[in-house]
C-alpha cells in the first residue's frame, strides 16, 4: 500500500534551518498535526496538513505545550476534576474569610462543592490548581 501523506520537509520558523525532527504525529479532524523540534536551535513547533487533498502542504500552525493543553481542559471543565476555577477561587475566598482555619472547615468545605477533605487541603497548601489565581 502506497502512502500518500508523507512528511514534508519544514524548515523551522526560528532559525529557517531544515533540519527538522518529526517527534509526534496525530490525527483528528481529517488533518494530520506533526509536532517537529529543529535539530539545531532545538525549537519545537506543529504543522498540520490536510489529509483529504492528494498534494495538500504542510502549514505552521500554533503549538502549545502538553501542560499547557491539560490546563485548556480543565478551563473549560473538562479531565476528571469536578471543581472549576471559579468554584476554587471561592474555597480560597472561604477560607481567607474564616478565623478559625482547621479540618473541620475543610470538611464542611468539602461538603459544601461535594469534593473530599484532601481536595480542599490540597488547594489550600498549593498542591493543586496552582495555575488558578
Amino acid at each position: 500500500m502506497k502512502r500518500v501523506h508523507t512528511a514534508q520537509q519544514v524548515p523551522c520558523p526560528e532559525c529557517d534551518n531544515p533540519a527538522t525532527k518529526v517527534t509526534c504525529v496525530e490525527n483528528k479532524l481529517g488533518r494530520r498535526y506533526r509536532y517537529r523540534r529543529c535539530q539545531s536551535c532545538d525549537h519545537k513547533f506543529k504543522t498540520s496538513q490536510s489529509m483529504t487533498k492528494k498534494d495538500a502542504t504542510e502549514n505552521i500552525v500554533p503549538y502549545l505545550e502538553l501542560i499547557h493543553l491539560r490546563r485548556q481542559e480543565l478551563l473549560r471543565g473538562g479531565g476528571h476534576s469536578k471543581l472549576t476555577p471559579n468554584d476554587v477561587r471561592a474555597i480560597r475566598a472561604i477560607w481567607e474569610k474564616t478565623t478559625f482555619k482547621d479540618q473541620d472547615l475543610a470538611y464542611r468545605i468539602g461538603r459544601q462543592f461535594e469534593v473530599e477533605e484532601r481536595a480542599i487541603d490540597n488547594i489550600i497548601k498549593g498542591k493543586s490548581w496552582v495555575f488558578v489565581q
